[in-house]
């Protein structure tokens, strides 16, 4: 497991809420997906802001709408790592915290 650094903040799609989440990544992989991680953590961060502002609050509070996020960030993260290093291999984002308000 990796500890992302710093929380993530992002209004939600209906503009009316916010929501603001601490993240670790999971990997079945070797400590190099981790590496890829902390190298590309710019535009990781950018990627994973861009799927939380398009949440809906509705959705969010529901324990699908978390796992369905919690998918869509697996995804984001692993379309960053593909693009800049020719590999995934995130398996799982998890919440250390979550907040929607």
């Amino acid at each position: 497991y990796l500890q992302l650094p710093e929380n993530f903040t992002s209004n939600l799609a209906n503009g009316d809420g916010f929501v603001q989440a601490g993240l670790s990544v999971s990997t079945y992989y070797d400590d190099k997906v981790f590496a890829n991680v902390k190298r590309h953590m710019v535009p990781i961060r950018s990627a994973i802001l861009m799927v939380l502002s398009t949440q809906d609050e509705v959705v969010l509070s529901t324990p699908q709408g978390k796992v369905q996020l919690q998918r869509h960030l697996t995804e984001a993260i692993n379309t960053v790592l593909r693009s800049k290093e020719g590999f995934g291999g995130i398996d799982n984002v998890y919440f250390s915290n979550l907040v929607i308000q």
